[in-house]
């Protein structure tokens, strides 16, 4: 069973594969975040059928783990029993960004500013925000475009910066702007030649909107996206990692939020609660872009 409107065809096998944010600090989100990837993936069989690699601050890294994670999958796959048992139901082959999501609400920006800095986070250099950070934010991905090639297949195209980030000043902060706009390229490229059908961005820490991010995210990599219109919460005690989306009150989630399950129509009777087992992902997403 495929996305109910698939983006690209999935091979027949199955595979997940976690990147997760990393951090030079003890970031709580992202420790419990790669504890409850790393459950999952032991839960139905571990590598090369699930993988777990890092995000990080040097995306030619990611770029690579992609590729690498995407050979090995192609000759793994999960059974449709542990799927429904541990990866709520996902077919065909997945890939999972367990990091935080990011949206700016600084009262100064305007509201396009605000837009712009929708995004996922690499590389948390320090509690709070700090210059070595590496974020990819939705202006990076606005910079950037699908180049088509001589085969003529979508699948195909290259991801490759807009000609116009030229344009931009190496002034406050352009300069650092353009190098990661090139960076971050590749990594996008990877995903669209990936063996992947969907990315899930499980973005844990904060109330965040990542709708304008997402959209932008499948027209590049040609995936379909799923998210959530609330956090990831991992509520304690923390011994156990298992997730669950809503803000955290206390030391429980509430309000838990419902989310419709994979590949099923956005209707009530579809509707699941957003918790996950302890060895299990989530069975669904508050939004998906097919």
């Amino acid at each position: 069973m495929g996305d109910p409107v698939g983006a690209r065809p999935s091979p027949p096998n199955s595979s997940v594969a976690f990147l997760c944010g990393t951090a030079a600090w003890a970031d709580g989100f992202l420790s419990q975040g790669k504890k409850w990837a790393q459950a999952i993936a032991k839960a139905v069989g571990g590598a090369p059928a699930a993988q777990i690699g890092d995000l990080g601050n040097d995306p030619a890294a990611v770029r690579a783990t992609l590729q690498r994670f995407g050979t090995a999958a192609a000759a793994a796959t999960i059974t449709d029993a542990l799927l429904d048992q541990h990866l709520g139901g996902l077919r065909g082959h997945s890939l999972v960004l367990v990091t935080h999501g990011l949206e700016s609400h600084d009262p100064s920006l305007t509201k396009k500013e605000q837009e712009d800095t929708q995004g996922v986070l690499f590389y948390n250099h320090a509690k709070g925000d700090h210059p070595r950070d590496l974020v990819l934010f939705k202006m990076h991905l606005d910079f950037m475009e699908t180049k088509p090639t001589g085969s003529g297949k979508a699948e195909d195209a290259n991801v490759v910066p807009k000609a116009d980030l030229d344009s931009i000043s190496d002034a406050d902060d352009g300069k650092k702007f353009k190098a990661q706009v090139r960076a971050f390229a590749p990594v996008l490229d990877a995903m669209r030649r990936s063996i992947y059908a969907r990315v899930y961005l499980a973005a844990c820490g904060g109330g965040r909107r990542l709708e304008l991010f997402a959209a932008r995210l499948k027209a590049l990599t040609n995936l379909s996206v799923y998210w959530n219109d609330d956090t990831i919460s991992f509520p304690k005690p923390p011994d156990a990692p298992f997730a669950e989306v809503g803000p955290i009150v206390g030391d429980k989630t509430s309000p838990l939020r419902d989310g419709v399950k994979f590949f099923l129509p956005d209707v009530a009777a579809n509707k699941v609660p957003l918790r996950s087992k302890t060895d299990g992902f989530l069975e669904g997403s508050m939004s998906r872009k097919p």
